[in-house]
């Protein structure tokens, strides 16, 4: 399979990036078990590190280099159950040091572990827990997660916005300060109104501090100021929305944000009937002065991957523009190059 597609990427240096397959990415695969419910991913663009989290599979992390596709190293088989999304939190400018990688642990297996979200150093060592290890609940204080699917940090990184409900008893968005790791305010509930939801499956945070949500089975994005206020309900995706991510760096005083939008269409048992899976990048307004005025929902490009697959989550490499895909159930994982 090939995909090509021309498309505007915001890179640093904000250029058009013809998109392509590479086929020959990862080349390690020899090297561990196949995939099994390979589900996300991230990248650390300084040491060029794509990490990859699985739900059922082990390695439970896996950690490849971006331009040679070789297997790096792998850890979390004692820590982590149902890995499903992970994120590489980079040091702000100017603190240096090494990245986070944080991973939402549904936990729907093996007891006392999972319901959490954990902290790990690149080399596996576990900083710290989100959560009450392996007891799925609906409280804040302690904080219980059911099925916590993804997470993403606020601009400044004094902010961790979690969305809760992958399954399980909460259908929620929970904010928490990233210092003490109390629970600041959560906002929700199953349903279909505005502000309520049918699988929160993934967030990312744009420059304005906006929290966007996949709404998964309302087959909608929600946006939110960080305080939890309703802003609007994009549905111009063709495809359910599974995953989130906010292209950074965009060129200064271009007045337009780009989000990735992973959309899960057919898949062999788990996808949704009539729909394909597709990659979307969505323009909205980046005035932060004024959080409404997103502009109307446009899909500025979009083409489709694996046909025998549910694509999960993406992310892009901050460095190279380059977009990662996990796709769950045909268990794989591929890299678009942007050239």
């Amino acid at each position: 399979m090939l995909a090509v597609l021309t498309l505007c990427a915001a890179s640093a240096a904000d250029s058009a990036c013809n998109y392509q397959l590479d086929p020959a990415w990862p080349v390690d695969l020899g090297k561990i078990a196949p995939f099994n419910g390979s589900s996300g991913v991230d990248v650390d663009p300084v040491k060029g590190e794509v990490y990859v989290c699985q739900q059922r599979g082990t390695p439970k992390i896996t950690v490849w280099d971006r331009n040679t596709g070789k297997l790096l190293r792998s850890w979390g088989d004692d820590e982590l159950d149902t890995a499903h999304g992970c994120r590489v939190v980079m040091p702000l400018d100017g603190k240096g040091g090494d990245p986070e990688i944080w991973v939402a642990d549904m936990g729907v297996g093996k007891p006392d572990t999972g319901h959490v979200v954990k902290a790990f150093a690149p080399d596996g060592k576990l900083l710290r827990t989100v959560g009450e290890v392996g007891i799925p609940g609906t409280g804040l204080a302690p904080l219980q997660f059911g099925n916590v699917a993804d997470l993403e940090f606020s601009a400044d990184q004094t902010k961790i916005v979690f969305v809760d409900g992958d399954g399980g008893p909460n259908n929620r968005v929970v904010e928490v300060d990233a210092a003490s790791l109390k629970v600041v305010q959560s906002w929700g509930g199953n349903g279909t109104a505005d502000g309520q939801f049918r699988i929160p499956h993934s967030v990312a945070i744009d420059e304005c501090n906006r929290v966007w949500v996949a709404d998964r089975m309302n087959n909608r994005t929600q946006i939110f100021t960080m305080d939890g206020k309703w802003l609007a309900s994009w549905k111009c995706m063709e495809e359910p929305p599974y995953g989130l991510r906010v292209f950074r760096n965009t060129a200064p005083g271009a007045g337009v944000g780009r989000i990735l939008l992973t959309g899960g269409g057919n898949g062999k048992g788990v996808g949704r009937p009539g729909f394909v899976n597709r990659l979307e990048i969505l323009n909205y307004k980046t005035d932060c002065n004024s959080l409404a005025d997103l502009g109307e929902c446009s899909v500025e490009s979009s083409f489709e991957v694996d046909v025998d697959s549910t694509a999960h989550f993406s992310a892009i490499d901050g460095k190279t523009s380059d977009i990662y895909v996990c796709e769950v159930s045909a268990n794989k994982l591929h890299k678009y190059t942007c050239s």
